[in-house]
């Protein structure tokens, strides 16, 4: 009891040196969801629910950061230098990997719960002994974040000001290393979920807002990739790029525009990932896009549906990989293994390297593995310089060790 005395202590301190910069970067992680799945085994296997949320917790927050236990089942943790947005972004991804390895993929429903912790108007947080956690927390109402009313000629102006980006190591099966990163624009929405990719825009078919989603992006990258030339971290960074971005010529100018600004400095880092390709799309204009792109980055991928099969031509007009996402694919787990298995193989006999991102369980990533695919994504970090202890982090084994149902009685 000692040592959760001296935790909550860290939490006053905190508050007394950050009194202004609190609001709304202070949260509560509810593992209730994980004691009613486990029911009477809850009291035989706690001790490990609470190492996984531990080690979680310990990989992702910084020195500034702090956290503790407040009882059985909620945890405190407040982020010293991120501002809400980015906070709110972190504390959802936290909960994300603690469900995930704990419940595998539950239902949406039933995943660990975020609430955001108040405080007074001097950002003071109380602590008392008898105080219920319950009292202390705001249920998000996640409303919508209204869209910029500007001049729709600025390209921000159809994206919603909550949009964040976040990154998803992927490994590299084969030589069991993570050396590349997907950078993702994400939307939170609460209990460990997100918007992802193009989905966080109002209108995801809107041509224009699916461009300005791009430039946007683009930007973000480029402010990572500065950050890691200055700590010459080799990593490689990877930008999604959708079709009706670079299909018109009027478009195209616009984004190979910012290609140069953004993309060129750092193009011996840089990979992109074209998305939305229609079906039956002709080689030679596929061929088009990518010599279009290449002066920009050192390899072009592109995602297609899990269940696309022709892939003849492809290597040959410069693609070096093919993939899918996963993260919005609600189907059985089963239907989606089986056309994982039909995409490795289909894209096999072509030559081309093969990956899979949004993986959501351990299932699924054993899956992928077995059915021959190359590179699989690992849990999203808020940026890339985290990434330098994930290269040691994320190994197959450790989902595998961390899951309570698989604990030793």
């Amino acid at each position: 009891m000692e040592n959760e005395s001296n935790d909550k202590n860290s939490f006053t301190d905190f508050f007394s040196d950050r009194a202004a910069a609190s609001k709304g970067r202070v949260f509560i992680l509810d593992l209730s969801p994980v004691q009613d799945q486990l029911k009477e085994r809850w009291e035989r296997l706690k001790g490990q629910v609470y190492a996984t949320a531990k080690d979680v917790i310990d990989h992702r927050i910084r020195p500034d950061d702090v956290y503790c236990q407040w009882d059985e089942k909620n945890y405190l943790i407040a982020f010293g230098a991120l501002d809400e947005a980015r906070a709110r972004i972190k504390i959802n991804l936290i909960a994300q990997e603690i469900t995930q390895r704990l419940l595998g993929s539950p239902d949406p429903q039933n995943a660990i719960t975020v609430t955001m912790a108040t405080a007074d108007e001097n950002g003071h947080f109380f602590w008392q002994k008898d105080t219920d956690p319950s009292k202390l927390v705001e249920e998000e109402e996640n409303p919508l974040a209204p869209i910029k009313q500007e001049d729709t000629r600025n390209t921000q102006a159809l994206v919603h000001q909550d949009v964040e980006f976040i990154f998803r190591p992927l490994w590299f099966v084969k030589n069991k290393i993570i050396s590349s990163y997907f950078c993702i624009p994400v939307r939170p929405q609460g209990s460990g979920r997100f918007l992802s990719s193009y989905n966080v825009l109002s209108d995801h078919l809107n041509p224009v807002a699916v461009e300005a989603l791009d430039l946007l992006t683009m930007k973000r990258i480029f402010v990572e990739a500065s950050k890691l030339d200055e700590i010459k971290n080799p990593a490689l960074l990877t930008v999604p790029i959708h079709f009706e971005s670079i299909a018109s010529t009027g478009r195209r100018s616009i984004l190979l525009k910012q290609c140069q600004k953004n993309l060129a400095p750092h193009r011996g880092r840089i990979v992109v990932e074209l998305t939305h390709l229609p079906d039956g799309i002709p080689q030679s204009r596929l061929q088009d896009l990518i010599q279009a792109l290449k002066p920009f980055s050192r390899a072009v991928m592109a995602r297609f549906d899990s269940m696309h099969r022709d892939f003849a031509g492809y290597k040959h007009v410069g693609l070096h990989a093919v993939g899918v996402d996963l993260y919005d694919d609600r189907r059985s787990e089963v239907k989606i293994m089986n056309d994982m298995e039909l995409f490795a193989a289909s894209a096999a006999k072509h030559g081309l390297h093969t990956y899979v991102h949004g993986v959501r369980s351990i299932s699924l990533t054993t899956a992928a593995i077995c059915s021959g695919i190359d590179y699989v994504d690992g849990y999203a970090i808020t940026d890339v310089q985290e990434g330098a202890r994930d290269v040691k982090y994320y190994s197959i084994r450790m989902p595998y060790a961390a899951k309570y149902s698989e604990a030793k009685e």
